[in-house]
Parts: C-alpha cells; structure tokens; sequence
C-alpha cells in the first residue's frame, strides 16, 4: 500500500507544481494588468487636470485636449500624452503671463494659444512679450506669433525673426505685410537652393570638361 501511495506522490507531484505554478503566473499576471490599468487610469487623470486648470485660468483648453488626443493616436502611452498636456499647458500659461505683462489685461485665447506655439518653438517669454509691446493695444496678436513660428520653421533665427515683425508692426503694416516675410523667407530658401544646385552643376560640368581635356591630350601625346 505504501508503495502504491509512494507512486501516486512521484505522478502527481510535477502536475500539483505545474497547477501551482501557472496559478501563479496568472495571479502575476493580474496584478501587472491591474497596475498598468491603475498607472493610465492616474495618467487620464492628469490630462484631466491639466485641462480643468487651463479652463479655470483662462487658457485655451480645447488645444490642449487635442494635443493629448494627438499624443494617443501616435501610440504614445496616458502617461505621455499627459507629460504632452502638461508641456503645452505651461506654454500657454507663459505666453499669457507675457502678453499681461506688455499690458494687455486680457488677451483672447487664439492669442495665447499662437503665443504658446511661439515659445514651444523655441521663443523666450521676453520675446513674445517684446513682440505684445510693439503692436497697438487694439490689434490682435495673432498674425504676428504665427509669423514667428512660420519664419523659425523656415531656419529663420529667432533674433531676427522677432526683429523683423517688430519692424513690421512699428511701421504699422498690416497682417498681410506681415505674413509677406513668410513669403519673403521661403523666396530666400528657395533661392539659396537653386544657387547650391547651380554651384553643384557647373562644379560637375568643370569635372567633366576636365575628364575630357585629360582624354583628349592622352590621345594626342600617344605615339
């Protein structure tokens, strides 16, 4: 009887593990389900936040929503689209403290949220509130920090893209003068590049033409 029993325990034994074992890995694996579930569910919640704040101060919140919708339709994870919510959310709270600051008590949101672009493209706060001074207090913004992120887009430096539309406005130009320097800067790249594929072609054409005088007076030189 022993022995029967003994022999029942060495069958079973790798089986009773192996249930153990897979009961394990699935109790394992619900938690790290439950944890991933519990990290988006606090991630949704910051994008939440993040856009319940903008409304409160005035910001533009629906930009922000869409750039946490953008985030997620590239596969990024809540936890990004949040970092992404909270990034822009900055930027528009920058760019608002700024235009204040130039002494426009309340600036509309398309204008903070083109002022927000502008200092995620690489503007100071000084700049953008440099740019608010230069415009009268009853002209929109708008035109102007677009132009801005336009001309840095295009390589333009920053120093000299808000030189240029600080010119502009203290002339008084309007907003189609003022989206001309978009043109005029992609007239300029446009123009740079013509003039390196000119430089390149004529280059290959001198090669060539040297190609064949070295021929030629190997032919001519040949006994």
């Amino acid at each position: 009887m022993n022995r029967i029993a003994l022999s029942l325990a060495l069958v079973l034994t790798p089986a009773v593990l192996a249930a153990q074992s897979a009961k394990a890995h699935a109790h394992g694996g619900t938690r790290a389900e439950a944890q991933t579930k519990s990290v988006d569910a606090s991630a949704q919640a910051s994008v939440d936040a993040e856009i319940a704040v903008a409304r409160e101060r005035g910001l533009p919140a629906k930009a922000i929503q869409n750039r946490a919708a953008e985030a997620r339709a590239k596969g990024q994870t809540e936890a990004q689209a949040a970092i992404a919510a909270r990034e822009l959310r900055a930027n528009f709270e920058a760019a608002h403290e700024a235009i204040v600051r130039a002494g426009r008590a309340m600036p509309s949101e398309d204008e903070v949220e083109r002022g927000g672009y502008a200092i995620e493209r690489g503007y100071t706060n000084a700049q953008v509130e440099a740019i608010a001074k230069s415009a009268p207090s009853d002209r929109s913004l708008v035109v102007a920090f677009d132009v801005l992120t336009e001309l840095v887009a295009r390589g333009v430096a920053n120093e000299n893209a808000v030189a240029q539309v600080q010119s502009k406005l203290d002339a008084r130009a309007d907003d189609a003068q003022i989206q001309g320097l978009v043109t005029a800067a992609a007239n300029a790249n446009a123009n740079a590049n013509l003039g390196v594929g000119a430089k390149g072609a004529v280059d290959a054409g001198a090669k060539a033409g040297a190609a064949v005088g070295a021929a030629a007076g190997a032919v001519i030189k040949k006994p």
